[in-house]
């Protein structure tokens, strides 16, 4: 048996057919259940208890509320993430604030004001470094720098408004 011959383009001679040596031939995959797990073994049944009488409408004990039942988990890790209005400028928040920032009266030399959008942290602050901090390591970091706090402030809630606020 021969191998047919091919002639391929650049080349002026027919050279026979081969399969390259780095194929392999087709695999067939077969799906195998993972085992379960043994079953363990079946307790014997608790007898039924009786079920608790319930006090009488008139009487004191039932004008008493049923103690709160603790919980064995710890408190939730998070809690510091919440944040209260009235959202100010020239603070940082590690959550979106939920409603519109508001503006603080200035005073001194008038300086940039910087609306952070995206990044580590949010606002609107007057610190270049600050601002550098909130966006530096972070994709597509959003902070652009307005000449007072009044349009920084109008920027930063415009995009809140729109949902274009973030925190990475």
């Amino acid at each position: 048996m021969s191998l047919p011959l091919i002639a391929f383009p650049g080349f002026p001679f027919a050279q026979p057919f081969a399969q390259p040596p780095f194929f392999s031939p087709p695999m067939v995959v077969v799906y195998v259940p993972y085992p379960a797990p043994p079953a363990a073994p079946a307790a014997p049944a608790a007898p039924a208890s009786p079920k608790p009488k319930e006090p009488k409408k008139d009487s004191p004990a039932a004008a008493t509320p049923a103690p709160e039942k603790k919980s064995a988990l710890p408190p939730r890790l998070v809690e510091h993430l919440k944040t209260e209005g009235p959202y100010e400028v020239n603070k940082i928040y590690s959550v979106v604030p939920d409603a519109p920032l508001q503006g603080i009266e200035e005073e001194g030399p008038i300086r940039e004001w910087y609306a952070i959008t995206r990044g580590r942290f949010v606002g609107v602050v007057d610190q270049y470094a600050l601002s550098d901090i909130a966006i530096t390591g972070v994709a597509y970091g959003a902070r652009k720098a307005y000449p007072n706090q009044d349009e920084a402030l109008y920027a930063f809630n415009q995009a809140l408004h729109w949902g274009a606020v973030q925190i990475v």
